[in-house]
């Protein structure tokens, strides 16, 4: 028998809660899920959002909408609003807080497949990708958010290949293709790409944040504050030529083919590479689910 040094098990089994809404109708299905600190948020494919807190997990609320079969959903870091897709490619912001209401849609990338949504630090602002690899961003402001105006949308970037993952640490938009990876420079509306050589896959990438990475914070929303008079499309810049102070900001780390991963500089440089081929080929550990048949193995403890 196989030993393994720790367990892995489930804290609970949520499922029946999740599904409680929607069990009187064979109609509607679940379609994407996300989840934050005290929320857990479900699209479905009759274009309404089920709201739930995550702890304890149970129904909040539906918020109806009618643009179409939820495709993506994802909960702004502040937990205020919810950006999400539609199977037609349209993008929609609907405000949790003081009443959930639709607020903002996008048409910029109508009728295309839309694959990853990433919200700023701060909530202002939502990036997106698509099929095609465009990128566009919704910048929300306190005027949209009263429904004064209309959140401004634009195109960012049109880049070479389906977008599969999207990543931001302020003001750096970390953007992962099927065959390149780029950091953008949401300040300086510059991008370059990481590395020379191509890749072919859905790999993706991330900032390993820290601690003293996270004392930025208030520097970096200051020149956010400049986001709103964006003019439109960012600038591609020749690899050397970025301006990032690499100590302010997070390790990047870049997924690549053969178990790889590329350790980047902010500045989009590739520092190292990293294999891990051997430790991947260890089997995964088995996942316990609540099995009362589990604890009746275990002897009952007698108190005299």
């Amino acid at each position: 028998m196989q030993e393994f040094p720790y367990v892995l098990s489930e804290y609970e089994e949520i499922n029946p809660l999740l599904y409680k809404p929607i069990n009187s109708t064979q109609r509607i299905k679940y379609t994407c899920f996300n989840t934050s600190l005290n929320y857990i948020i479900l699209g479905s494919t009759s274009g309404s959002i089920y709201l739930f807190s995550r702890k304890p997990c149970s129904f909040i609320q539906l918020i109806p909408l009618s643009q179409g079969p939820v495709s993506r959903v994802l909960i702004s870091p502040d937990e205020k609003t919810v950006a999400l897709t539609t199977t037609r490619g349209a993008v929609c912001l609907v405000a949790l807080k003081p009443t959930p209401k639709l607020i903002a849609t996008s048409a910029e990338h109508i009728h295309e497949q839309v694959n990853c949504l990433c919200w700023n630090d701060n909530s202002s602002e939502v990036y997106v990708g698509d099929e095609n690899g465009k990128i566009s961003v919704m910048v929300l402001s306190i005027f949209t958010v009263n429904s004064m105006f209309q959140a401004p949308a634009c195109t960012l970037m049109n880049l070479d290949s389906a977008v599969v993952q999207l990543s931001f640490s302020s003001p750096l938009l970390l953007v992962s293709t099927v065959t390149r990876c780029y950091i953008c420079d949401t300040v300086q509306e510059q991008y370059k790409q990481i590395g020379n050589k191509a890749r072919n896959g859905e790999f993706g990438a991330c900032f390993y944040k820290t601690n003293l990475t996270e004392d930025k914070s208030t520097m970096v929303t200051q020149k956010e504050e400049k986001l709103a008079n964006r003019q439109g499309s960012f600038d591609f810049i020749p690899e050397g030529n970025a301006k990032v102070q690499e100590e302010n900001f997070p390790q990047i780390f870049c997924a690549r083919p053969g178990s790889r991963l590329w350790e980047v500089s902010a500045n989009g440089i590739v520092m190292k590479t990293h294999q891990f081929k051997e430790a991947l080929a260890v089997p995964p550990v088995v996942i316990c689910r609540p099995n009362k048949s589990i604890y009746s193995r275990i002897p009952p403890r007698v108190y005299t």
